[in-house]
C-alpha cells in the first residue's frame, strides 16, 4: 500500500497513517504494516519497545526506521531503568550500598558525571558504618566525630558537580543514615554532645533537620555558645534566631561570639564616644571622616553588626519591666554587661549607621543601667 510506504519515509505521512488507519476496511497482513501498527501502539502506550522490535522480514525503508527506533528504545529503556533505580534511593535508602551508585553511574551520560556518582558511592559505606552493630552497642562512644566531619566535608565537593535534582537524590541515603544515628543517640544526648554532632554535619544538617533547622540552631545557640565559632554572620538571620531567647541564653551566646572575635585577625578600627558637649555630633558620623574607612572586610562588618544586635537586644531586655529580674539579679547582670559593653564599644560603634541608631543604642544602655549612670 502506498500509504504504508509513505508512512515509513515521512513523519507527516506516519502521523496521517496513525489517524486514518482505523478507517481502513482491510488491514494488510504484511510485516511493514504490522511494524507501523506496533509503533503506533508504542506511542499510545499499548505496546512495548520489545514488541515493536520483534517484527522481522521488513523492507529496507521499514528496516531503516526500525534501526532508528532501536537507538531511541535503548535510550528510553535506560531512562526507565535509571528512574526505577533512583526511586529505590528515595523509598529504600537503608538498602543503598556502593553497588547502587555504580549502577547509576553506568546509566548516566558523560564520563565526568559517571565518575562523580561513583565517587559519592565510595563514601556510603562510611555513612552506613555509623549504624553497624558494633557502633550501636557503644552508643556515643562508638561515634567517630572526625570521620563524620570528613564525610560531611567530602560530600559537597562531589555533589556540586552533579545536577541539583540528581545530587539531592543521591545524598538521601546519607541523610537517612544520619537520621537513624541521631534517633538512636537522642535519648542519651546532652547539649555538649548534640552541639558537637551538629557542628560535624554542617552540609547535611539542613537536609536532616528540614523545617526544624531554624529552631534547632536557636536551641544550640542558647545551650552552647561555641556554636557561633563557624556560624553564619548574617545580622538579620541572627536577629531571627535570638527571638524568644531568655536573657541568660543571650549572654551565653554573646560570650561565644566575643570568643570568636578575639580570635579574629581584625578587631576593627579604634574609635571613641564623641564628646556630646564639645564636638559636633553629626561630624562624628561624617562618612568622609578618615577615622571611619568606607570599606572594611566583610567578616569585620558582619561580626560587628551581629555583636551590636546582641548587645542592643540584651540591653533592651534588661530595661523592660516584664524581664522579671529581681533587684539583685538586675544588679549582677548590669555588673557583667557594663564592662563587656565598654570593651566591645570600639568594635561595634563604627558599624552604627546613623545618629538615630546610636541614640537608640545609648538610650537602651542608659535604661538598662549599663552606661555608667547610677
Amino acid at each position: 500500500m502506498a500509504v504504508v510506504k509513505q508512512a515509513l519515509r515521512e513523519e507527516r505521512a506516519f502521523t496521517r497513517f496513525c489517524r486514518e488507519v482505523k478507517t481502513f476496511k482491510v488491514l494488510p497482513d504484511a510485516p511493514d504494516f504490522r511494524f507501523l501498527m506496533r509503533l503506533r501502539g508504542f506511542i499510545e502506550n499499548r505496546n512495548t519497545a520489545a514488541e515493536v522490535l520483534e517484527i522481522k522480514g521488513l523492507n529496507p525503508d521499514a528496516e531503516k526506521l526500525r534501526s532508528e527506533f532501536t537507538v531511541f528504545a535503548f535510550s528510553h529503556m535506560h531512562r526507565e531503568k535509571l528512574a526505577s533505580l533512583l526511586e529505590k534511593f528515595v523509598r529504600e535508602p537503608d538498602k543503598i550500598t556502593r553497588r547502587y551508585y555504580e549502577q547509576v553511574a553506568e546509566l548516566v551520560p558523560m564520563r565526568s558525571l559517571q565518575e562523580n556518582v561513583s565517587r559519592m558511592g565510595e563514601s556510603i559505606s562510611t555513612a552506613r558504618s555509623f549504624n553497624h552493630k558494633a557502633a550501636v552497642a557503644r552508643g556515643w562512644d562508638g561515634l567517630d566525630f572526625q570521620r563524620l566531619e570528613m564525610l560531611d566535608n567530602r560530600l559537597p565537593r562531589i555533589s556540586q558537580s552533579l545536577p541539583a535534582a540528581l545530587g539531592e537524590i543521591l545524598l538521601h541515603p546519607f541523610v537517612h543514615n544520619l537520621a537513624v544515628l541521631c534517633r538512636r543517640l537522642a535519648t542519651d544526648a546532652g547539649s555538649d554532645r548534640a552541639a558537637r554532632l551538629v557542628r560535624s554535619i554542617r552540609f547535611l544538617l539542613p537536609r536532616l533537620a528540614g523545617e526544624q533547622l531554624q529552631e534547632l540552631e536557636r536551641r544550640l545557640l542558647a545551650h552552647r555558645g561555641e556554636w557561633v565559632e563557624q556560624a553564619e554572620l548574617d545580622p538579620k538571620a541572627w536577629q531571627r534566631k535570638i527571638e524568644g531567647m531568655g536573657i541568660e541564653d543571650k549572654v551565653i551566646l554573646l560570650n561565644g561570639l566575643r570568643l570568636r572575635i578575639q580570635d579574629h585577625p581584625h578587631r576593627g578600627p579604634e574609635s571613641h564616644l564623641p564628646d556630646l558637649f564639645g564636638e559636633d555630633f553629626d561630624e562624628f558620623f561624617d562618612e568622609d571622616d578618615d577615622d571611619f574607612p568606607e570599606e572594611a572586610a566583610a567578616d569585620d562588618v558582619n561580626l560587628a553588626r551581629v555583636l551590636l544586635v546582641l548587645h542592643h537586644d540584651i540591653l533592651q531586655d534588661i530595661s523592660r519591666p516584664q524581664a522579671k529580674l529581681s533587684p539583685r539579679e538586675r544588679k549582677e547582670l548590669v555588673g557583667v554587661m557594663e564592662p563587656v559593653l565598654l570593651q566591645d564599644l570600639d568594635f561595634i560603634l563604627d558599624q552604627m549607621e546613623d545618629t538615630d541608631e546610636f541614640m537608640s543604642f545609648l538610650n537602651s544602655a542608659i535604661g538598662a543601667g549599663c552606661a555608667g549612670i547610677r
